[in-house]
């Protein structure tokens, strides 16, 4: 991953760029990358990642409680909020 980072900012141009110009058409690498696109894998990731944090940021903003979600051992302060 450090070496695609650095080539990419080494470079300037986009990954797509970068991954066809090190990928043989219709090799095995080539293969899975156009099947991943073609199943707009790439897309369904980056949605998975907003609605993860969007819950995050509901939870944070809510001031989000424990209650309900005790385990034993776990302490509380008076709020219900797990520390």
């Amino acid at each position: 991953m450090m070496g695609a980072a650095r080539m990419v900012l080494d470079t300037g141009d986009h990954p797509a760029l970068l991954k066809d110009a090190v990928t043989t058409p219709q090799g095995p690498r080539w293969t899975g990358s156009f099947e991943l696109e073609t199943a707009k894998w790439r897309v369904t990731l980056i949605k998975a990642v907003m609605k993860a944090r969007s819950a995050q940021r509901m939870i944070l903003e809510s001031n989000w409680k424990c209650i309900g979600f005790l385990r034993p051992g776990k302490k509380h302060d008076r709020s219900g909020l797990c520390y």
